[in-house]
């Protein structure tokens, strides 16, 4: 039994690919390649001084689990989950001052609801789906 775990974990490491840009990826039928294959593993882009712009997971081509994106300053941007590469449940965006700024849900890829704010954390009106909650 305790030769089986490293095996499994052996397994599991060799499955996903050394970390890679996005910018290195092509992308066909919505799959995101590599040298030609579908990519698992994690991906990332910086920005120009060096600071994380975006990181998240593929898993065989497609946008899998959490994805985070930064601006330059390091203050977190937005953060969406997908599944299959489609957004699935929240997506949530914050101002550059760090105040929220929406909380979109999705489901199979589709904006069903969202709430926004201004920088300063008042909410605000959301004319997209106001008409249709009345």
């Amino acid at each position: 039994m305790m030769l089986l775990v490293p095996v499994v974990l052996l397994a599991l490491a060799s499955q996903a690919q050394a970390p890679a840009k996005m910018t290195d990826f092509q992308k066909k039928d919505k799959i995101y390649l590599l040298e030609g294959k579908p990519f698992s593993g994690m991906c990332y882009e910086k920005y120009d001084n060096g600071k994380i712009g975006l990181k998240g997971q593929m898993k065989n081509g497609m946008k899998e689990g959490v994805w985070t994106w930064w601006y330059s300053t390091g203050q977190k941007k937005r953060e969406t989950t997908y599944i299959d590469n489609k957004k699935e449940g929240m997506t949530y965006y914050w101002h550059q001052n760090g105040q929220k700024a929406k909380e979109l849900m999705f489901k199979n890829d589709k904006n069903i609801d969202q709430k926004l704010w201004d920088e300063g954390g008042n909410r605000l009106p959301n004319p997209a789906f106001s008409q249709t909650m009345d």
